[in-house]
């Protein structure tokens, strides 16, 4: 044997090559949406190309959806973001498969899911989307 993992490649341990996708937690009151969005958009495009990322305000709680391209991306993103201090507290991130993803925190733009339909969402009342960006690197 070579030590190899034929599905997922030389990946580390715990490694799921589904797992593209970082649900950010109870983000913390008192920014908008727009602020939310940009600045996380900021932070986890530093790590690599985002497919999408959506802010969802849900009786005062706050969540954002990060999509990537490459799930190699998605755990760095998670190794190196998780617990960092953004708008004033702790990142609190999970990493999930898109059909969890979809299931928890559906989109609900009525465009269908973006691997699904190339053009950005309409940002709906409450909720701000970000759509892909191929300058992302």
């Amino acid at each position: 044997s070579s030590g190899i993992n034929a599905e997922y490649g030389d990946n580390p341990p715990g490694f799921d090559v589904r797992k593209r996708v970082i649900v950010c937690h109870s983000l913390p009151e008192g920014h908008s949406v727009h602020a939310i969005t940009s600045g996380l958009y900021q932070e986890f495009k530093q790590i690599g190309k985002i497919k999408q990322l959506w802010v969802n305000v849900d009786r005062g709680v706050q969540n954002a959806v990060v999509m990537y391209h490459d799930s190699q991306v998605a755990h760095m993103a998670y190794e190196e973001l998780n617990r960092k201090i953004q708008f004033g507290k702790p990142l609190d991130l999970e990493l999930l498969k898109d059909r969890d993803a979809y299931t928890h925190y559906p989109d609900t733009s009525n465009t269908g899911p973006p691997v699904r339909d190339k053009r950005p969402p309409p940002a709906a009342a409450g909720r701000e989307v970000i759509p892909p960006d191929s300058n992302c690197l």
